[in-house]
């Protein structure tokens, strides 16, 4: 376990992903993983612009 609470996870994910705090829902944190809803327009949007993304 990495000792994340439940407000610094939703941090983590807000900063990675550029998903709100308010739009993450549902979060079940277990041992060693982490469940969550978000909703599917937003991930849809977010595999999108990944993609389109250059390697440098």
């Amino acid at each position: 376990m990495d000792n994340l609470d439940k407000k610094e996870l939703l941090w983590f994910l807000q900063d990675e992903t550029g998903v709100s705090k308010s739009q993450i829902n549902d979060m079940d944190m277990k041992s060693s993983f982490s469940f969550f809803e978000v909703d599917s327009t937003l991930v849809a949007d977010r595999l999108r612009k990944r993609r389109s993304r250059k390697m440098v």
